[in-house]
């Protein structure tokens, strides 16, 4: 018994240049807009599965369906929709979060300097201008408002040195993770086969305009809850309107810590109980085990804050702006946690990794991917771009390579969590190369000037990652995969995106102070910076030590996980509980187990069979279950395969 195969055949000759021409002019043309929904509406790109890219591909998918019966030759083949989706949710993740932390800095510092916030003081002089403006010279309409994009025109020479620098820095960090992506994608695609939760809305949607047309438009389950959903809006959009008339409540339904009124009890903060319909519908796709452990570190994380109370410390944030490690250490914790599954990850693929090597010595490639050699060269390319931005701001090469290789590690454990799992949200509250190295290394030593850079132009690096790009490259590239489209058409494409997308967004933003007034002063930056030169940091070994523990505690439970069939703690649950993000969702996570539970088909031996043969087929021994039908990561030997999904006969 074979497993499902996609309905979707991909095409027998390979995308033409012209083609591939039509999805990147059809991208960047809605590219524009992408950036302007993401800067007016930013609910909407806070979740794995961003909206912005998400109705575009919809709307592009409904006009393909007609154009295939009109004028057939003129429709979209399905490797141009997925190139054109690859293309729209990388440049959207761009232009969502890194612009956020770009624009409102850029000239900030020079707009709204005064005596009290010492903005000329402790900031301006260190600033690096290709990025930044020290003086409000011709700035005065920016910060006005009242006009638009007759002002952009006219003042175009006046954004273009900080448009192209920054555009700079975060297409070199696109180059550097597209590489990565690249050297690693057959190992995570074909070797460990994981899920890639988040691409099977997108693919449905695009494989539901394709030659053989599946019957997703015709499925009563997508009109059902389309409808309820639409009724659900309707309703609370009405009494938006008539106060007077009901509102259905479908997200935050109370806060749990105003049960209790007295310590140690109520020392949990903000405990909401929030009930977000489309986050249930996405956790559908996760594993069980999944959901049970962010649920059940979710609530360890509370645990701990009651205990760290009573133990008499007082209750920090997650590492903090301000970088003041205090117990629990939930960030030094996190940060521990993504580095066990960045070695896990290499540990994983180090005979993949050996083998890709020797393809960069000694040249060559598989058909239609991008050579090993080009990878190395992108990511050496890449990472020496953002060193060299680095070295603007004071930070010596050596440091410079280290501060962006944390970051690269972190990203890629990152990408390789959502290609496994899929989690709704992935939100790190100021986690980031900062807090590492400020742990280990202490203020003392740095320089006032490298202390701004890494407050200001490296603050993209340290603030939430919920719209991080790098998961979206790798998703972008298995749906080449699934859709027989060249591997190097989307590196390329993927690429182009990243730079269209900074562009776009800084036109966009620009606009928007033109049009409303500028907004951001720098304020939290600044604050930082005269918190660590009036007080500075020795390296501290407590927070190091838990750094430690985060570390030992991902490998112990993936150790346990490969070696105990009925292990049902999952430590991408602790890495992702022991940040702030999870608390918006954990109740939603509740409701999808238990409609998971009530299904009759939560594990039934079909099921167990498929799974069976489909492991056997392969010629792996089934090693471990999971306990709601999910083959796990299954070793042999010195390889794996991601979990896989079986489904009902």
């Amino acid at each position: 018994m074979q497993p499902p195969q996609s309905t979707c055949q991909p095409s027998a000759a390979p995308l033409s240049w012209w083609r591939f021409a039509r999805a990147v002019v059809t991208a960047g043309l809605l590219l524009p807009l992408m950036a302007y929904w993401a800067a007016d509406q930013g609910i909407d790109v806070i979740l794995s599965l961003m909206v912005p890219p998400i109705g575009a591909i919809l709307l592009l998918v409904m006009l393909n369906l007609a154009l295939t019966r009109v004028v057939p030759k003129l429709a979209y083949s399905v490797e141009e929709l997925i190139l054109v989706y690859g293309m729209l949710a990388v440049g959207t993740a761009v232009a969502s979060e890194w612009m956020d932390c770009i624009t409102k800095q850029v000239t900030g510092y020079a707009l709204f300097a005064t005596e009290g916030n010492r903005f000329a003081e402790l900031m301006s002089p260190h600033l690096p201008r290709l990025l930044f403006f020290r003086e409000d010279t011709h700035l005065k309409d920016y910060l006005a408002g009242g006009g638009g994009w007759e002002s952009l025109r006219a003042n175009w020479r006046l954004w273009a040195r900080p448009i192209l620098g920054w555009t700079f820095l975060t297409s070199s960090l696109a180059l550097a993770m597209l590489s990565i992506n690249s050297l690693m994608r057959r190992q995570w695609t074909q070797q460990e086969r994981l899920s890639f939760p988040c691409i099977q809305f997108p693919y449905a949607l695009v494989e539901a305009s394709g030659p053989n047309r599946p019957s997703l438009w015709r499925d009563p389950a997508l009109w059902y809850a389309f409808a309820a959903m639409a009724a659900i809006d309707f309703a609370n959009g009405l009494s938006f309107l008539y106060p007077g008339l009901p509102r259905i409540n479908v997200r935050f339904l109370g806060d749990l810590n105003l049960l209790f009124t007295s310590p140690p009890w109520n020392a949990t903060g903000w405990t909401p109980v929030g009930l977000f319909p489309f986050i249930v519908a996405m956790s559908t796709f996760l594993p069980t085990d999944l959901m049970a452990s962010m649920v059940v570190f979710y609530w360890l994380r509370k645990a701990m804050q009651i205990v760290a109370f009573q133990m008499g410390y007082p209750q920090g944030v997650f590492g903090g702006g301000y970088l003041v490690p205090s117990p629990p250490y939930f960030g030094e914790q996190t940060w521990g946690a993504f580095l066990g599954l960045f070695l896990t990850a290499l540990w994983l693929a180090r005979d993949h990794l050996r083998a890709a090597w020797q393809r960069v010595r000694l040249g060559g490639s598989d058909e239609g991917d991008v050579k090993p050699r080009w990878a190395l060269a992108g990511l050496i390319i890449g990472w020496a771009g953002c060193v060299f931005v680095g070295q603007l701001c004071g930070l010596p090469v050596w440091f410079g390579i280290l501060y962006i290789g944390l970051f690269l590690a972190f990203s890629t454990a990152l990408t390789r969590m959502r290609a496994e799992l899929g989690p709704p949200t992935h939100e790190m509250a100021w986690l980031g190369p900062n807090q590492l190295v400020v742990d280990l290394m202490g203020t003392q030593g740095m320089t006032h000037r490298r202390l701004v850079g890494l407050s200001t132009t490296f603050y993209l690096f340290n603030r939430i990652h919920r719209t991080h790009p790098m998961p979206h490259q790798l998703e972008g590239m298995k749906l080449a995969e699934r859709g027989g489209a060249d591997q190097r058409w989307m590196a390329v494409a993927l690429l182009l995106a990243a730079i269209l997308g900074a562009l776009a967004a800084h036109c966009v933003r620009i606009y928007l102070g033109y049009r409303w007034g500028a907004g951001g002063d720098g304020w939290a930056q600044t604050s930082v910076v005269n918190d660590l030169l009036t007080n500075p940091r020795r390296p501290n070994a407590t927070a190091l030590g838990f750094v430690g523990v985060g570390a030992g505690t991902v490998l112990l439970l993936n150790l346990l996980r490969f070696r105990l069939a009925w292990w049902p703690l999952h430590p991408v649950g602790y890495a992702l509980a022991m940040n702030f993000g999870v608390d918006y969702y954990w109740f939603s996570l509740l409701v999808a187990m238990a409609l998971n539970l009530a299904r009759a088909d939560v594990f039934h031996f079909d099921q167990w069979a498929v799974g069976v043969d489909a492991v056997e087929h392969r010629q792996i021994p089934l090693r471990t279950v999971s306990w709601d039908g999910t083959l796990r990561s299954v070793l042999y030997g010195n390889r794996s395969i991601g979990a896989y999904r079986a489904a009902a006969t």
